[in-house]
């Protein structure tokens, strides 16, 4: 039967990076890889595969400057004649943050104030 040898996980990359989420898969016959992202209503589909998006001859799935919605689940199936095994890596793409949404509060002949609130953090911590 197919095999995959690559564990399921989270990959986490910045923004505009090119990722290799990885599937080393072994059987006899070699098995044949698909790649398959689930998207947000649920219904998975086969990964487009374009100049930023390939699959490599060792399984690896390869995104080159990855962007926002890139993030996702990435499902590899391997398949052969005697059977198929899956793995998920998900993968989550960190970018740049949206800058804060500022509202003037109070105002004087001599000063200003400010408040704000946070814009989206780009899926990393803001320090």
């Amino acid at each position: 039967p197919a095999r995959i040898l690559t564990f399921n996980g989270t990959v986490t990359t910045p923004w505009m990076k090119d990722i290799v989420l990885p599937c080393k898969a072994v059987g006899d016959p070699p098995p044949t890889i698909k790649w398959i992202k689930g998207n947000t209503n649920g219904t998975p589909t086969l990964v487009l595969v374009d100049g930023r998006r390939s699959v490599h001859g060792n399984g690896s799935f390869i995104i080159r400057t990855v962007k926002a919605e890139d993030s996702g689940n990435y499902s590899c199936v391997a398949s052969n004649n005697w059977g198929s095994d899956e793995i998920t890596l998900n993968l989550q793409v960190q970018v740049p943050p949206d800058q804060p949404r500022l509202t003037v509060t109070k105002t004087t002949t001599t000063s200003i104030t400010l408040s704000w609130i946070p814009g989206d953090n780009g899926g990393s911590s803001i320090r």
